[in-house]
């Protein structure tokens, strides 16, 4: 997995340049520049802040590294493979070739999604870095409140650092990211000075970099593998549960079969394109079953509602995010039992019926007039479902 907008050149070992006054919060507050790095600090902290500094540029770049997920499918190589995954989908749904409003759903969420990676990954780009000790930190956020970079927490007991970020929340198309209550563009990495540190100088720099390579692995960087595989099983999902409800079925009570299919297909496209183990890293229905196993009794799949029927809370639940594993594996076992073959005569023969009067009822007649079987008895909970 690579990010190319961080790059180690950025993190190369550059003077300590002192900026004195600069944003320091305060007369007894002052920062050095290392790497394009600025590093904030008490006067009276001189020494370590130089040590640390020195160090940061190798702690950024061995974080980094340390986060990459070798095999992963990034974002600009599943954009430059496009036609392989389309095809795929074409033949589960037995298109000659993938349609233009295919193409136009894989570019379009693939545009967005990039947008926003860039955004994100610019953002997390450690900036600054703000060394306080603790009863200092304490005492500036009681007295002059809550800044940009940290807020007191519960109880007004410990400082809190600012890098919760709301891009998951932001509009694809907007590629903006926002620190939540500030107005801080990049990350920061904190550094709290106890008085029960090390004594040593290289000892206490010793301590604070492995607490900061532990705060970057723990929270900033988690956001980075998320961005490389972020959406590329979702835009695919996405591509087939827009072909089939614009041209195969779009009745309310399509919804498990639309997101079985397009949630098998897309993890298909994967295997088929990439390999195996690479599709199960972006989407492991096992993974998922044993997640949602607690909820197997009350999958209901043939009531599951489509979104726009569902409230707000009924969106967020457990059990909607459950229905879409359960869904999935009707599909996979289908798979399993007739082959990758039987999709696309399945879906033909789904297609004799016209889009507007197709019901689920058309799904299972046709499941049933190519196998033999009730579609039903792949349900989880057959013995609940119509005859």
């Amino acid at each position: 997995m690579t990010f190319p907008k961080i790059a180690p050149a950025m993190f190369l070992l550059a003077s300590l340049i002192p900026i004195p006054g600069f944003c320091a919060d305060g007369p007894d507050r002052t920062s050095l520049v290392c790497s394009g790095v600025t590093v904030f600090y008490d006067r009276k902290d001189e020494a370590f802040a130089r040590e640390f500094g020195a160090r940061l540029p190798s702690l950024l770049q061995a974080e980094r590294a340390a986060v990459t997920a070798p095999g992963d499918i990034s974002l600009s190589a599943f954009k430059k493979n496009r036609d392989v995954y389309l095809a795929t989908i074409a033949r589960y749904l037995g298109l000659e070739k993938p349609t233009k409003g295919m193409r136009q759903v894989f570019d379009s969420m693939v545009k967005a999604d990039l947008r926003l990676e860039e955004a994100l990954a610019t953002a997390l780009k450690v900036n600054t870095v703000q060394i306080w000790h603790e009863e200092a930190l304490m005492a500036h956020l009681r007295t002059q409140g809550e800044d940009d970079y940290f807020t007191l927490g519960k109880d007004n007991s410990l400082p809190v650092a600012k890098n919760t970020w709301n891009a998951p929340g932001t509009p694809k198309g907007a590629a903006r990211v926002v620190f939540e209550g500030t107005t801080r563009k990049q990350a920061f990495l904190p550094v709290i000075l106890r008085d029960d540190d090390p004594a040593v100088l290289g000892e206490r720099v010793e301590f604070h970099l492995k607490k900061a390579a532990d705060f970057l692995s723990k929270g900033l960087w988690r956001a980075l593998p998320y961005l490389e595989d972020l959406e590329t099983d979702i835009a695919l999902h996405e591509v087939v549960e827009m072909k089939l409800v614009s041209t195969f079925i779009s009745s309310p009570d399509r919804r498990w079969f639309c997101e079985g299919m397009a949630n098998f297909i897309a993890y298909r496209a994967l295997v088929e394109a990439t390999t195996p183990e690479r599709a199960r890293r972006h989407y492991d229905l096992a993974q998922q079953l044993s997640m949602w196993g607690k909820t197997e009794k009350q999958i209901d799949l043939e009531h599951w509602k489509v979104v726009d029927d569902m409230t707000a809370a009924e969106q967020d639940s457990d059990l909607n995010k459950a229905h879409y594993a359960y869904a999935t594996k009707v599909i996979a076992d289908i798979y399993e039992k007739h082959g990758a073959e039987f999709f696309p005569r399945w879906v033909q023969e789904i297609a004799k019926t016209p889009r507007e009067k197709a019901t689920m009822k058309t799904v299972a007649d046709a499941f049933e007039r190519l196998t033999g079987e009730k579609l039903a008895t792949y349900y989880p909970r057959p013995f609940f479902s119509t005859p």
